[in-house]
């Protein structure tokens, strides 16, 4: 099962239905993920909250811009059937650099613009424009 996949799926649809938020089970890989999301502007806040069960969940608040969302596509492109890595020289540019492509390297998740600047490559995760 691909639980990143699943992750984006829920953003994904949150946001076209135009929900202020949506909620998904936590991990520290989609912690990692909306933490980025965060720094460039594609959502408005996440928090982690438990419930009486003491489960992790990651509450999201999406973004809108005049009634529009600010994420307009999300697309997985490494899956667990068929992983997609690149070199720092080889990461693709989303949009002519208008989105982002995040990344898990062996310096941890990172998006495209700072994996080429530390000159590391790694498995490609999404885009996200």
């Amino acid at each position: 099962m691909d639980t990143v996949a699943d992750f984006l799926t829920i953003i994904r649809n949150a946001s076209n239905a135009g929900n202020k938020d949506c909620m998904a089970q936590w991990s520290k890989m989609r912690e990692n993920i909306v933490t980025i999301l965060k720094k460039e502007g594609y959502i408005k806040d996440f928090k982690v909250v438990t419930n009486e069960r003491q489960l992790k969940f990651i509450l999201v608040t999406l973004k809108y811009f005049k009634g529009r969302p600010a994420i307009t596509g999300v697309k997985r492109q490494s899956s667990p059937g068929q992983r997609q890595y690149c070199g720092s020289t080889e990461i693709p540019y989303v949009l002519g650099g208008m989105g982002i492509c995040i990344l898990t390297t062996s310096k941890g998740v990172m998006k495209d613009k700072d994996a080429r600047q530390n000159k590391v490559g790694g498995e490609l995760l999404c885009k996200v424009w």
